[in-house]
């Protein structure tokens, strides 16, 4: 009389009771013999037979190995014994899959336009803050907001905390604006330019109004623009007396003051475009208290319906998706909202 076994090996975590093989007892012609089995070999702890199955009987896991079984076989019908020795691979079991990572947080609201940028521009704090990287590809690196204007009056501010180019700047572009080129080259954007280290209104290719102070990084940038009449103001809301455009007798409440620029129907989007490397720019378009007061007769970017903006009508590479170099713990409008007057301070 021979034993035979069904199979030898069953994962470490298997449930207790489960089935690790059948046992069958068989004469020399090769015909089952009905048999009880038992073990012998001291009663193994880790494993019980039930009927003709050997089963787990282990709770939770076991230490993956080989594991020595004895098994005596006594003839029911026609009296005999005999044994047998088995080994039971207990094989190591993979963990289980991570669960899948959750899907990205749905954009909402008005921020900077991922799919309407260039290489070598970073987006972090839910695409409210766009930053320049090591990829600059082009002499400038620009983004436009995922909506634009093209009537009414308009208010929003731009919080710069780093930078280092000296033609970086920050306004509005038309939705047909060429990103690659420096804010303020013609008549498709016009923007605050750092111009080195003193920002001033830059529209085709020219300088306009006078110079909006100090300082001109890890500050907030207010722009109004009144596209019904062509009108365009920004200011510094650093530390002293900032004018709109540089001038004590500019305000966009009374129209005064204002660079004209050529609306032309055009879409206008939220823009700001880098000359450095690491040079971040963060929008506030209304969604959080602003650090400035809006002008009587202007509203915030963010109020009412929104505009999505359409795709660029030139050809821009996609955005290089990584994280921000020097990412902040808290954001500039969280500080802002708690009256923290160093809100644009990173970590």
């Amino acid at each position: 009389m021979t034993i035979s076994f069904s199979n030898s090996k069953v994962p470490a975590n298997s449930p207790t009771g489960t089935t690790v093989g059948v046992l069958t007892a068989s004469d020399g012609a090769g015909n089952i013999v009905p048999c009880t089995f038992v073990i012998t070999n001291g009663g193994d702890p880790d494993f019980v037979i039930s009927s003709n199955n050997l089963n787990t009987k282990w709770i939770g896991t076991i230490t993956p190995g080989f594991y020595s079984i004895r098994i005596r076989a006594y003839g029911i019908n026609i009296p005999f014994r005999t044994s047998a020795n088995f080994v039971i691979n207990v094989v190591q079991t993979s963990p289980p899959a991570p669960p899948p990572a959750p899907p990205p947080a749905p954009q909402i609201g008005i921020h900077w336009n991922e799919s309407d940028t260039v290489t070598g521009i970073l987006f972090s704090d839910a695409d409210l803050t766009c930053s320049s990287s090591m990829g600059v590809v082009h002499s400038h690196n620009g983004t436009r907001s995922n909506t634009f204007k093209s009537t009414g009056k308009w208010y929003f501010e731009l919080h710069t905390y780093n930078v280092g180019g000296a033609t970086t700047g920050f306004g509005i572009a038309k939705t047909s604006a060429d990103l690659s080129k420096e804010g303020g080259d013609d008549t498709n954007s016009i923007v605050i330019d750092i111009q080195g280290t003193a920002p001033q209104v830059r529209y085709n290719a020219g300088l306009k109004g006078s110079r909006v102070g100090n300082p001109y990084s890890n500050v907030t940038y207010a722009f109004a623009v009144d596209f019904d009449a062509g009108l365009f103001w920004g200011r510094n809301l650093g530390s002293g007396t900032q004018y709109w455009n540089g001038s004590s007798s500019a305000d966009p409440a009374a129209a005064t003051g204002g660079i004209t620029f050529s609306v032309s129907g055009a879409n206008w989007c939220m823009f700001t475009t880098f000359s450095n490397n690491f040079d971040s720019t963060t929008m506030n378009a209304g969604a959080t208290v602003f650090s400035g007061a809006v002008p009587t007769g202007f509203t915030a970017w963010d109020a009412g319906t929104a505009t999505t903006a359409a795709t660029s009508t030139k050809t821009t590479a996609a955005s290089t998706q990584a994280p921000v170099a020097s990412e902040r713990s808290n954001t500039w409008r969280d500080r802002e909202q708690a009256g923290d007057p160093s809100r644009g301070i990173r970590e």
